[in-house]
Order: structure tokens, then C-alpha cells, then sequence
């Protein structure tokens, strides 16, 4: 829920809370505009707290962003966790066998490719791009 309040400078600020919890807060020239982002942040956190937790799972950091960011989910007790292509490079490096030592320069190229990118944020597009992109480094190598 929202108080908006004016400020002895002439602005106006919005609080946000939730079940007596401060949420967020910001200061605006107008009244209208406070009430239009208090009207928002409301919206967003309605929104977030009807989502099921199947929903939740499957977030991507685009559709958080969108609903207000990951510090508003903190704030309404809502962790989220995106794994990132380096946490996934990094368990497939502990298990591997040491058989085939390309698996190290393959392993670089896709990690500087999608480092701390969180893995629901790779698009196949992405993965193709870098895959052709790969490929014809591969190629140019074997020509030198």
C-alpha cells in the first residue's frame, strides 16, 4: 500500500509498504506522478505474490526486471536464484574425465561467450551465434 506525502519543499513522496514492511520510496515534483509509480509498484507487487510457486521457478531475469526488479522480490521475501552459464561451466569442469583436452579451450570460448549470463537469459539465437562464430574461429585455425 502507498502513503503519499508532501514534502516542506513542495515535492511529494510515495511509500511503499506490505503487510508494515517498507518496501521502496521516491520523491516526485507532482502528486500525479507519485501516485502513477505508487500505482505501479503496487500493480507489481500483486502481481508478483499471485505468481504460483511453478511460476516462479520459471522466471527468466528479463520477466523479474519487468515486475520490478530482484531487490523488489527480495523485499516481499522472494528468493530467486538464476544459475549462470559460469556456475554450470565450472560443475562440468569438476567432473571431467581428462580424456579429450579440448575441453579446455571449449570450455574458455563459452564462458567468455556467456560468462555470469544467467541461463534462462540464452537464447538458442545466442547459443547458434556463437556456435558459427566458433566454427569458423576453428576453421581459420586449421588453415594457419
Amino acid at each position: 500500500m502507498a502513503t503519499i506525502r508532501k514534502l516542506s519543499n513542495g515535492k511529494y513522496r510515495a511509500d511503499i509498504r506490505k503487510n508494515y514492511t517498507f518496501i521502496q520510496a521516491k520523491t516526485f515534483l507532482s502528486k500525479k506522478q507519485a501516485e502513477q509509480w505508487a500505482s505501479e509498484i503496487d500493480a507489481n507487487i500483486e502481481a508478483i505474490l499471485a505468481l504460483s510457486p511453478s511460476r516462479l521457478k520459471n522466471l527468466i531475469p528479463e520477466m523479474v526486471s519487468e515486475m520490478g526488479g530482484l531487490d523488489l522480490f527480495q523485499k516481499l521475501g522472494i528468493e530467486l536464484e538464476f544459475m549462470t552459464f559460469e556456475d554450470l561451466a565450472n560443475e562440468y569442469m569438476k567432473q571431467w574425465s581428462k580424456k579429450d583436452p579440448n575441453q579446455i579451450p571449449g570450455t574458455a570460448y563459452w564462458l567468455a561467450v556467456f560468462g555470469k549470463q544467467p541461463i534462462k537469459a540464452i537464447a538458442i539465437d545466442d547459443i547458434r551465434k556463437a556456435m558459427d562464430h566458433y566454427a569458423k574461429a576453428s576453421a581459420l585455425k586449421a588453415m594457419v
